[in-house]
């Protein structure tokens, strides 16, 4: 740990053991909270199945310069292929695809959008054109009636190309004052267009702290921050920018959104909190509705306490009537993951071009890993099966080997955003060590599958 890491460490525990009454400490040993008498859920992960994956080579195309392994591959399901779209990346964040079938990408490490054209259809990108700058910890983007419409670090702007060059002429504020301070400061934009409506995830600013006033703390310096009712929410938006609203609550850190195909019901994600070790808590799926509570700070699974003996989770101690009666509330997820899974995007597939059993199937880009806080082995993207009203969930890895030895150091892909095209091809940004957008497609054995 550097001097640096270490004095905002011990400024986070110091801020923390001022401001919890001493009543509420527990001495070594002790015992402050009793989860075990108040447990009635469960956290048991979804059943995996087995997509009976194997080795291919990550296909290079000349004139990409890439830092990847030699002789790179991943294991997939039969009859897959992975190929190098784009690199030379910073930061490479979400995707989404404009009107006329052009990649767009926010390269967030440049502060940028930009446009990634494949003209000539071999599954390359033929250049990067900057379609906007000088952008804020731009994350995700979307296309909506004629607009590109970004969400920063701060706001939302919708931007406009007249002349149809990728090039974005102008743009404006369209959502402004979007909470950030603290930790989980980026924000993913959604619209849902037959519900013509758009949500807005903004998380917690702290690993783990109530979302009340007084008590919304920032977990990189333990100071408090001003109160502001929309940290920890989803906020749902009228597709002109008004009627914004909390849609849902409880909830630490949403990254992945997408509306189901069938249901057309909201469909999230979730980052757990920390410090409770390697197995604990579970990332979860779910389907978000109006007015929800999904469990943060209390609970995580399903209804299964946190552990408050952690002093840095103390604050959110004492547990009252009305915190039981609210995690009453908390609905069973569909899916439950490992630990310190980080899932990213979140991408409901409905191309023709993979095998039916992934029709309506949602991928997941799994950030984080063994190697980092989890038990489990992480970076991966995972695929999750399920009825449309989320039952009989099973989940099964879909692309893994993107960690070539033991150690952090090994791994040399880092999944985040998820995107597939009109043909059917599915498109997984890396943001970190190799700065990429991998390619994959569907061959069946002995056929003529375009790539």
């Amino acid at each position: 740990m550097s001097q640096f890491s270490g004095f905002v460490l011990f400024v986070f525990i110091g801020v923390f053991l001022l401001t919890v009454p001493t009543c509420l400490l527990a001495a070594e040993g002790e015992t402050i909270f009793d989860s075990s008498s108040e447990n009635l859920g469960s956290d048991k992960l979804t059943e995996l199945i087995d997509l009976q994956l194997h080795p291919v080579p990550v296909t290079i195309p000349t004139g990409i310069s890439t830092t990847l392994p030699d002789h790179p591959s991943l294991n997939v399901p039969q009859g897959f292929a992975v190929s190098v779209y784009a690199a030379d990346l910073s930061n490479p964040r979400f995707m989404a695809f404009s009107p006329d079938g052009v990649l767009f990408l926010a390269n967030m490490g440049n502060g940028e959008i930009i446009a990634l054209p494949d003209k000539d259809g071999d599954g390359v990108a033929d250049r990067h054109i900057v379609a906007l700058t000088g952008l804020k910890q731009a994350h995700s983007l979307a296309f909506y009636d004629g607009y590109l419409f970004v969400a920063e670090k701060h706001q939302v702007i919708r931007a406009w190309d007249k002349d149809g060059d990728h090039v974005y002429e102008g743009h404006e504020v369209f959502i402004k004052n979007i909470p950030s301070e603290g930790q989980h400061s980026t924000h993913t934009i959604l619209f849902d267009e037959v519900g013509e409506r758009i949500f807005l995830s903004v998380g917690s600013p702290c690993d783990l702290c109530r979302m009340e006033e007084g008590l919304q703390v920032d977990g990189y310096t333990g100071l408090t921050l001003p109160f502001n009712a929309e940290r920890g929410t989803i906020l749902q938006f009228n597709t002109d920018g008004s009627g914004r609203r909390i849609f849902a609550n409880g909830i630490r850190n949403v990254i992945g959104m997408d509306i189901h195909p069938v249901t057309n019901e909201l469909w999230a994600n979730n980052n757990g909190h920390d410090l409770e070790g390697r197995t604990q808590p579970k990332e979860w799926i779910d389907i978000i509705h109006d007015g929800d509570f999904m469990g943060y700070p209390f609970v995580q699974g399903y209804q299964v306490w946190n552990d408050f003996n952690i002093v840095e989770y103390q604050p959110v101690l004492p547990i009252s009537d009305a915190d039981r009666q609210l995690v009453q509330r908390q609905k069973k997820p569909v899916a439950l993951m490992p630990a310190h899974y980080a899932p990213m995007g979140l991408h409901f597939y409905v191309g023709a071009q993979f095998p039916p059993i992934y029709k309506n199937a949602a991928f997941v880009a799994i950030h984080a890993g063994r190697e980092k806080l989890s038990s489990h082995p992480g970076y991966q993207v995972m695929a999750l099966f399920s009825d449309p009203d989320g039952s009989n969930a099973r989940m099964a890895t879909f692309i893994s080997g993107f960690q070539a030895g033991e150690a952090t150091r090994n791994v040399w892909g880092f999944p985040v955003g998820l995107v597939s095209d009109h043909e059917g091809s599915l498109y997984l940004s890396s943001d970190q060590r190799n700065e990429i957008i991998l390619k994959v497609t569907y061959n069946p054995p002995g056929g003529s599958g375009k790539q």
